[in-house]
């Protein structure tokens, strides 16, 4: 049984997100899920343009997260929040 390296307790959520950065000619939406208070699975169409660090706007959660990627595949992003 593989071992948990998360440190906080995830919540399967399917919101719609908005990835943003200086980076990027325009916004990139994306799904959030698994989000817990230290970050989040993001599913988009393609991950090559989005960079390594970027902001996050989820619908419905009032603020913009500072994100870093820390796990990439083609249409999926494990990402986690800046403090």
């Amino acid at each position: 049984m593989p071992s948990e390296r998360r440190v906080a307790a995830r919540q399967e959520v399917s919101r719609i997100g908005q990835i943003s950065s200086e980076q990027l000619v325009e916004a990139v939406d994306c799904m959030v899920h698994d989000l817990s208070s230290s970050g989040a699975l993001l599913v988009l169409k393609g991950t090559g343009s989005i960079p390594n660090a970027f902001r996050l706007r989820i619908a419905g959660a009032g603020r913009t997260f500072q994100c870093v990627v820390k796990r990439r595949k083609e249409q999926m992003l494990g990402v986690q929040f800046e403090r």
